[in-house]
């Protein structure tokens, strides 16, 4: 992309994080209304397993976590003022004033509220997406009939963060997140075991990866047959 618009390569690679940005908002912001409106039932769920919880609150108030992160804070800002004419430190803050340009150019460049725009129709296409997928199953589609529209943002939010985790295309953990979220209303659905959330899980992200597969092939051929001059 630098290359063909002739753009430097960090302004390019910034506002590629601005748009992971705005998609960590819009999971963050997803999270936040699916746990309003589910978070009675997912602690009804996990109150049943005591260990569980403790895991994740030993997790999030560990010391070694926390101590982890101030340390790494203080030895950046103790290179970044001791050595600030070193050759690493002098490539990172130009680095970071590329990313921080590509960033900060959202906020003046022309469109950028059809740039918003597209971003909620993105996500609002993979809900429809993952929703499609729910209806597609007999089982599944119970799910969303008698929990509602709710038991499908859970199950999206859980899969969403489930991409935090380094994998292969989220290989694994998506599956996990899948099985956790419809584990949450399958109490109520005969037939709807783990063997059963598994296959399903395991086809949805089958038919995402080859669709990503299909369409980025289908990308570099057009970029390759695009002969159009660029200013």
């Amino acid at each position: 992309i630098a290359e063909r618009h002739r753009s430097p390569f960090t302004t390019v690679f910034g506002s590629m994080v601005a748009d992971r940005l705005a998609d960590t908002i819009a999971v963050a912001i997803i999270t936040l209304a699916t746990f309003a409106m589910a978070g009675p039932q997912l602690m009804s769920y996990l109150g049943q397993d005591p260990d569980r919880i403790s895991g994740i609150l030993s997790l999030l108030t560990s010391p070694l976590l926390w101590g982890s992160i101030a340390a790494c804070t203080v030895i950046a800002v103790w290179l970044y003022l001791h050595y600030p004419d070193s050759k690493a430190v002098s490539s990172l803050r130009n680095i970071w004033k590329g990313l921080w340009k590509g960033f900060a150019v959202i906020t003046s460049m022309r469109g950028k509220w059809e740039w918003f725009f597209y971003t909620l129709v993105l996500w609002g296409c993979y809900i429809l997406g993952l929703g499609c997928a729910f209806m597609s199953f007999p089982l599944t589609a119970e799910v969303i009939t008698q929990h509602g529209f709710t038991a499908l943002l859970v199950c999206f939010v859980f899969t969403s963060l489930s991409m935090l985790v380094p994998s292969n295309g989220g290989i694994g953990p998506w599956q996990w997140a899948m099985i956790f979220g419809l584990g949450l209303y399958s109490a109520g659905i005969p037939g709807l075991d783990k063997g059963y959330m598994t296959s399903f899980a395991n086809l949805a992200l089958s038919v995402q990866t080859i669709s990503s597969i299909i369409l980025g092939l289908f990308t570099f051929v057009w970029i390759a047959l695009d002969k159009r001059s660029k200013k």
